[in-house]
């Protein structure tokens, strides 16, 4: 374990000009798939919520 980490380590060191830019491209793509899926939960939670409404207004 300690030998894959040094490799790993090696490997940031030696190709930082590459690897950083990857992670932050990847890191910015994660965010914006985050924040999708906050959009997508929310707009659920709000139509469940309206259709509760509705149908307790219904019921009395």
């Amino acid at each position: 374990m300690d030998i894959m980490l040094n490799q790993v380590i090696k490997l940031i060191v030696e190709n930082h000009f590459i690897i950083f830019p990857l992670l932050t491209i990847l890191s910015a793509a994660l965010t914006l798939l985050t924040w999708n899926q906050i959009q997508v939960g929310r707009r659920f939670y709000f139509s469940k919520r309206r259709l509760i409404l509705q149908l307790s207004e219904k019921n009395f």
